[in-house]
């Protein structure tokens, strides 16, 4: 799926994003960063557990 993403995607530098070196930018709230003009206003991609080794899962049930 994200090979087709990648022409939209801002990678390091400004570049254009190259997915087999994993150069995608990710912002602080896990949203991929699109290039200026590539997708409408609002459109995004947002990664899911992608930190639960180092950070723990998200949203964890509560216990009574």
């Amino acid at each position: 799926m994200m090979e087709k993403v990648a022409p939209l995607l801002l990678g390091q530098q400004g570049k254009q994003s190259k997915l087999t070196d994993g150069d995608v930018r990710v912002r602080r709230d896990y949203g991929v960063e699109f290039a200026p003009g590539k997708v409408a206003k609002g459109s995004g991609i947002w990664l899911q557990g992608c930190n639960e080794k180092t950070h723990g899962p998200s949203g964890l049930p509560m216990v009574r």
